[in-house]
């Protein structure tokens, strides 16, 4: 658990929020076991990934990821010490001096239920090392992937690199088993720019899957350190039979690499139905 992160929780302005952002309470699949609003929580206080809560829980294959030849050890996802006290999970991406050549550390989640509508918050850390390089046939990586277990229903957030090390975020989706490619936004979204090294950030997301065939009501909102900085309203992100998220990953591919090794550290994470507005586990 941290508390010493890169912004002061106390400037977020609720009322704003309220105002303009609130949706209605989410809509609970009927599949779904949970009735309370938060369906998953860690702080990782346990110095591993275990916890399981509502049939929610977090795993990671280390072994199906791969060593590429220029690296001197696996990418991995582990639970770690901070030097300020407390446990968080550490994204290992290993160094590669090939630019073809990139890195795959990812922590599954499966939230145990189906769920059309989900509030979800956590830290992240960035290292000052971080450089998001170029030159390799694709460079993007994945930054926090969800989906639907069956391929035809997805929200991902992937970042590109824009120069000098730094990249911005962008969105793609995936519904009715159509692929709608990445959508940028009036504003820039950076993941990783000079001024966000050597610092914990908070992100917080809202995804709203559309109601009906024929509704534009979906939505996919992302906060990072209180500011909201991505935002798709009124869409019409609908899947017949399917219309639900129930699995997906957070950090993941990268297929730029890494020139050295890179660490990227998560903590205090939820999944809710509704937005948790104080404590560790906030929203905006």
């Amino acid at each position: 658990m941290r508390t010493n992160t890169g912004v002061n929780m106390k400037s977020y302005v609720r009322a704003d929020f309220l105002k303009r952002v609130l949706f209605p309470a989410a809509v609970l699949l009927a599949t779904s076991p949970v009735s309370a609003a938060v369906i998953f929580q860690d702080d990782f206080s346990t110095g591993n990934i275990s916890k399981k809560l509502n049939g929610a829980a977090f795993w990671t294959d280390n072994s199906s990821n791969y060593q590429q030849p220029s690296a001197t050890k696996l990418s991995t996802i582990t639970v770690q010490p901070e030097a300020a006290g407390g446990y968080s999970v550490r994204a290992l991406y290993a160094g590669t001096t090939n630019v073809a050549e990139g890195a795959r550390p990812e922590l599954r989640f499966n939230l145990g239920g189906r769920y059309s509508e989900l509030w979800i918050s956590y830290k992240v850390y960035i290292p000052a090392n971080y450089y998001h390089r170029t030159g390799a046939a694709s460079s993007n990586n994945k930054f926090f992937i969800i989906d639907n277990m069956m391929g035809s229903q997805f929200m991902d957030f992937e970042t590109f690199p824009v120069g000098n090390g730094t990249d911005v975020a962008n969105m793609q989706l995936k519904y009715n088993g159509v692929n709608h490619d990445f959508q940028g936004g009036a504003s820039q979204w950076y993941i990783g720019a000079p001024a966000d090294r050597g610092m914990w950030h908070n992100y917080a997301l809202h995804l709203k899957l559309a109601t009906s065939a024929t509704a534009n009501d979906g939505a996919a909102q992302v906060w990072k350190d209180g500011a909201l900085v991505r935002e798709f309203l009124n869409l019409p992100n609908y899947t017949p039979g399917a219309n639900y998220f129930e699995e997906g990953y957070l950090f993941g591919a990268s297929n730029s690499g890494f020139a050295v090794d890179t660490e990227l550290r998560l903590d205090d994470i939820t999944f809710a139905i509704t937005p948790p507005l104080s404590g560790p586990h906030w929203m905006p």
